[in-house]
């Protein structure tokens, strides 16, 4: 039973004790102005109690305009989540068509799907959930909750979840390593799952927000990259394999639209990615980088590939340390595009032609 369910039986329990007590010993107090006054008072209360358990029970309310939602263009954004997000083509693929065919035909018994994504740290499984925010609802409307947080329990997290979509019903819900919350934890989460319904068990009140996608990560049962990848060929495959090889039960992965596999990223994706994120983090700081030299990608794959368990948070942290040096010079000497070629030791060296030079 709900606190407001609780609450409501406690105020019937003490109103039907008042007007017994009070009709045996004051009866002839209700016929007063004040005593109609206090009668219509609490039959007011009481009705309204009554009103509010009643829209609970008919149904839950919807948030969010069923016209916004379909207005989201995801043939739009695919182009552009691929270009950012590279070596995870067919997971990507595959979630978009889901989504899409959601968008299509929303109605008001569903969500926009929830989907688990399963694979190695640093594999884009975060950065997907950041872009398909942006792309769908726009900066901001992605709502991060870390699942390995100590200390967190159910109720506490559905109170987070409620106040934010109360406020923007329009959310992409990231449940950050999911499988290192516990069991309880996870129990409170089934019916937002499957539905996109979600309870406030402090008023009673219950709603659905048709426009929210809840994507989930967890680096849990990716130690055996060739196991997952078998199990993707098979129905069901990937969630036999996550049950078998995490806490997380079937109970809770049935309740995903759909499962996908986010594995390691290749020498080759991990060259491109290093292009994409130099030109970005010095396009960051007013900077165009027009040409990298081979051997510049060579030393950032090679120094990534060092410290490869960390993934491509390891590889942005490479480009950041190479490039700092050549940004502070840049700026001192008012360069806005520059050429980067890397000597013998790996470091970055910047070019500049005098006609790309200006002013300081």
């Amino acid at each position: 039973m709900t606190n407001f369910g609780r609450l409501q039986n406690v105020y019937i329990v003490l109103g039907v004790a008042f007007l017994i007590i009070s009709f045996a010993r004051l009866s002839s107090w209700f016929l007063t102005p004040w005593g109609l006054t206090c009668v219509m008072l609490g039959a007011s209360v009481f009705a309204y109690l009554r009103w509010k358990f009643l829209k609970r029970q008919l149904g839950p309310e919807t948030r969010g305009d069923y016209k916004k939602i379909q207005s989201a263009d995801i043939q739009r954004i695919k182009p552009w989540m691929f270009k950012n997000i590279i070596g995870q083509g067919p997971s990507i693929h595959s979630i978009l068509q889901i989504l899409k065919r959601n968008v299509d035909m929303i109605d008001s018994n569903r969500h926009l799907g929830s989907y688990l994504l399963v694979g190695p740290t640093g594999t884009g499984k975060t950065f997907f959930a950041q872009l398909l925010a942006e792309g769908l609802y726009g900066r901001g409307s992605l709502l991060k909750i870390a699942m390995n947080q100590s200390g967190f329990n159910g109720e506490k997290l559905i109170e987070i979840i409620i106040s934010s979509l109360k406020k923007d019903p329009y959310k992409v819900l990231l449940l950050d390593e999911i499988d290192k919350a516990p069991k309880e934890v996870h129990s409170s989460l089934y019916q937002l799952l499957e539905s996109g319904q979600i309870m406030d068990s402090l008023t009673g009140e219950w709603f659905h927000c048709p426009g929210l996608v809840i994507i989930a990560t967890t680096n849990a049962a990716s130690h055996s990259k060739e196991a997952a990848q078998d199990a993707q060929k098979h129905h069901y495959g990937l969630l036999e394999h996550v049950a078998a090889n995490s806490t997380m039960e079937k109970a809770l992965l049935s309740r995903f639209e759909g499962l996908f596999w986010f594995g390691s990223i290749s020498v080759i994706d991990v060259a491109q990615i290093g292009i994409l994120q130099v030109s970005s983090y010095y396009r960051q700081h007013g900077i165009e980088v027009n040409y990298l030299c081979a051997e510049a990608i060579i030393e950032i794959v090679r120094d990534n590939q060092r410290f490869k368990e960390f993934g491509i948070r390891q590889l942005i942290q490479v480009v950041r340390h190479k490039s700092d040096p050549i940004i502070q010079q840049a700026k001192n000497n008012g360069w806005k595009e520059i050429e980067i070629i890397s000597d013998s030791r790996g470091n970055f060296i910047p070019q500049i032609t005098k006609k790309r030079k200006m002013a300081a």
